[in-house]
Parts: C-alpha cells; structure tokens; sequence
C-alpha cells in the first residue's frame, strides 16, 4: 500500500530527532534563532512518542476485551507492550544519533 507523502512529511515533521536536527542547524546557521522558544517544541516531539504507544495501546484493548481477557490481565499485558514499544522507540532514536 502507498503512503500519502504527506502523512510520511508530518511524521517525519514530528520525529524527536527532525526536530533536534532542525534546532541545531537554526542554532549554527541563523543569526535570529530563539532557543527557548524553540526548547517547547522541542519538549512537544517529545510527547508524541508517548501518544503513539497510548494510541496503540488503545488498539491493543479493544483486541483484548474481545478476547474476552479480565481486566487485570489486559492491565499486566498492555503494560508489558508499553514498556517494549518505548525501548524500541528510544533505541531507534539513539542508533539515528549514532549514525547522523
């Protein structure tokens, strides 16, 4: 399936990385460039990598509650799946730093 170009831009546009590198190169290349206002978009990329794995929990959920599991075990599982998607998430972050 083809993605729109424009979906791949906006996530790209919201990649923690994106938004260091363009903080940098402002940083290095204009003259005018204000840092702490651009420190609270900064945070925001941030907080996006936590709602990526609320929205795919939420998926997950609506799986499991038709799995017919209790709520204790979707609670254990739905943990256990946040925990994972954030190291991968900051592993992948990490690797692009290493690598440029």
């Amino acid at each position: 399936m083809e993605e729109n170009p424009g979906y791949v831009i906006q996530n790209w546009m919201r990649n923690r990385n994106t938004v260091r590198f363009l903080g940098l190169w402002e940083h290095f290349h204009n003259p005018d460039f204000k840092y702490l206002e651009f420190e609270a978009i900064e945070r925001e990329a941030g907080i996006n990598r936590e709602l990526i794995v609320l929205i795919n929990l939420e998926s997950m959920n609506a799986e499991l509650i038709k799995l017919g599991l209790s709520r204790a075990e979707r609670a254990i599982r739905l943990n256990k799946m946040a925990i994972e998607q954030l190291l991968v998430l900051n592993e992948s972050d990490e690797r692009k730093l290493q690598h440029g």
